[in-house]
């Protein structure tokens, strides 16, 4: 089996190599260049470059599609870049493939998002059958990249709605909840429900999916313990905590709201009440049991 996956030098991709690599002969595209085998740097501006690269490569049966533009994400004047990575990479790359290929039914892996479905005070759970609202230019454009794979490649696409992502040496997701600069944080009473994913529980759901054990469609992908912030504070080993009323993220949440400033006012939702994404869909064929341990 053949292999293409894009994204792989991010920190979900450089995870997934080891694993995938027993399925078969990995290769790798990118915008930057990676000290890697079989990686090629590639324009993805330039489609003669990309149908360059599909006419001479080997066939593919998966394409693993990790690419991801996430930085600004509230950023109105981002737009068309957000669109660009995040949708028409992807576009580009099937189009491509399907022409200048000879495996047409190859499985396409999509990592996309939870901020997919919106953040909102009128709801706490978020499972795969919930409309979507996205906010951001960052969630639109996975949205709009959803989209092209469910009207054109329904039955051999996996779409994959990551919660926060974190594993033992990747705590990004855990600090921009409990830490402000170098002081941690509470607010309210902490008991605020949320979902993340152990970077264990990706590994696991992609093995399953390379195996033929889970069917095509979407799916959320989280641990299936859901936390609240004092357990996030409590594996951070916090010791001093600044405690902030439940009042003064409302007062923010209301100031971004009236100037619309999403990324901030997505973040205050957060902070205020559960955000549930269960992935109880995909624990049918996969075990996620890793957690915060």
């Amino acid at each position: 089996m053949n292999i293409l996956l894009t994204g792989g030098g991010g920190f979900i991709g450089s995870n997934l190599t080891v694993l995938l690599s027993k399925f078969g002969e990995i290769y790798t595209i990118g915008r930057d260049s990676l000290n890697i085998d079989n990686h090629k740097q590639i324009n993805f501006n330039n489609s003669y470059e990309i149908n360059d690269y599909f006419k001479k490569a080997p066939s593919f049966e998966v394409l693993v599609f990790l690419v991801g533009l996430a930085h600004n994400k509230g950023n109105k004047n981002n737009h068309d870049e957000h669109m660009f990575v995040n949708r028409n990479i992807l576009e580009t790359l099937v189009f491509s493939m399907k022409k200048y290929q000879k495996q047409k039914n190859f499985k396409i892996i999509f990592s996309s998002t939870i901020s997919v479905y919106g953040e909102s005070f009128r709801v706490s759970e978020y499972d795969e059958n919930k409309p979507l609202y996205p906010l951001s230019p960052y969630a639109i454009s996975k949205k709009k990249a959803e989209e092209f794979l469910l009207k054109n490649h329904k039955h051999n696409s996996w779409v994959l709605r990551f919660a926060p992502v974190y594993s033992s040496n990747f705590s990004l997701n855990i600090d921009r909840r409990t830490k402000l600069y170098d002081l941690y944080f509470r607010v309210g009473n902490g008991n605020s429900k949320l979902s993340l994913c152990n970077i264990k529980n990706i590994k696991e759901s992609f093995r399953a999916i390379l195996k033929g054990d889970v069917p095509s469609g979407i799916y959320n992908i989280s641990d299936s313990k859901i936390y609240n912030y004092n357990d996030l504070l409590q594996y951070q080993k916090a010791k001093y905590i600044l405690s902030i009323p439940n009042f003064f993220i409302y007062i923010i949440y209301l100031l971004t709201k009236r100037f619309n400033i999403v990324a901030t006012k997505e973040n205050a939702i957060k902070l205020l009440k559960d955000n549930i994404y269960p992935a109880n869909k995909l624990m049918k064929y996969v075990n996620l049991d890793k957690e915060l341990n």
